[in-house]
Order: C-alpha cells, then structure tokens, then sequence
C-alpha cells in the first residue's frame, strides 16, 4: 500500500513539474488541453515549458505534501476559498453566494485586513492566490511559478503584494480538504 501511495505522489510530482498545460489558465494554456491527443498534450507541455521559462526541479527541490500533490490542480478553488476566509466583514452579496462562504466564520478576526476600497471578485481570488504562493514559497520556486500560472494575468497582477499575514499551515490545510 505504502509503495503505491509512493508511486501515485511521484507520478503527481512529475505532472506538476512536465505538465503545465494540464492545470495552467486557459490565458496562459491557449488551448483546450483536455482535448488534445496525448502526443500533443507533450509537445504542448514542452512549448508552455519553453515559453515560460518555467525552472526544472533539482536535488534540492523538496517534495510537495500529499495533499498538495493530489489536488494541485484545484489550486484556484482553494485560493478562492482563503480569499473568502480573510475578507473583512461584511461579506458582499456574490461572496454569500458561494458554496465556501461558510467558511468565513471559521477563522478569526485577527488575519483579516482591512479593505481600502470594496472587493471584487478577482481581488478576494488573489488575496488566497498569494496566501498560496507564500505556503509554496519553502518548498521552491519549481512550485511557485508553475502554480501562478494557474491564475489570469489579471489576477496575477493583483498578486503583486506582500503577504503580511501569512495563514497558518493547518489552515492552508484545511482549505484543501474543504474544497475537495
């Protein structure tokens, strides 16, 4: 069982690192990936890893937990999830709408920060997408780029921050399983 699990976690690795257009924004990707043939699909892969200069992994780039590895592709799901987490009270009316604003109540007051100007949608994304980033950023860049991509050029503008408060891991944690 252990050695399965091994395999599918390295098998995960290996798509993250080699098949970028596999989770990539449709922006970036330019093309339905799923669609494609798998021969394709590679020679797709090889040009979004050219293209974006995108870092190879070494001996020092450390594996992703589990969790991560198994739903990298649910990233965005999850940014938006953490996005929800850490908006300031009130929330707005298309945040009630979503099937995470129950989340929102889940996490003290101490994390969120105050809003200068009113929230949309992108910028709700974007504050999870950084949050994100900034739990990747240990484990390498081979990670923290490829997972910006995951995100529209506009979000990806809106990323451009600094994170002041970093969310603790288990949080980031349980945003994952509450996607799934």
């Amino acid at each position: 069982m252990m050695a399965s699990a091994r395999h599918s976690n390295t098998r995960c690795q290996h798509d993250i690192m080699l098949a970028p257009g596999s989770y990539f924004h449709i922006e970036h990707s330019g093309i339905d990936y799923s669609a494609l043939p798998s021969v394709w699909q590679r020679v797709h892969n090889q040009r979004l890893l050219s293209q974006f200069q995108l870092p190879m992994p070494d001996a020092n780039t450390l594996m992703l937990p589990d969790f991560m590895v198994h739903h990298w592709a649910d990233l965005p799901k999850v940014a938006w999830a953490l996005g929800i987490l850490l908006h300031p009270s009130p929330l707005p009316w298309w945040v009630k709408t979503s099937k995470y604003s129950g989340l929102h109540h889940r996490l003290s007051d101490d994390f969120r920060q105050p809003q200068a100007e009113p929230s949309s949608p992108q910028t709700v994304l974007a504050t999870g997408a950084v949050q994100i980033l900034a739990s990747l950023a240990p484990f390498g860049e081979v990670y923290t780029t490829r997972a910006s991509y995951m995100f529209s050029s506009a979000s990806r503008q809106l990323m451009n921050i600094p994170v002041e408060n970093a969310l603790p891991w288990n949080v980031i944690e349980g945003a994952y399983n509450y996607v799934r």
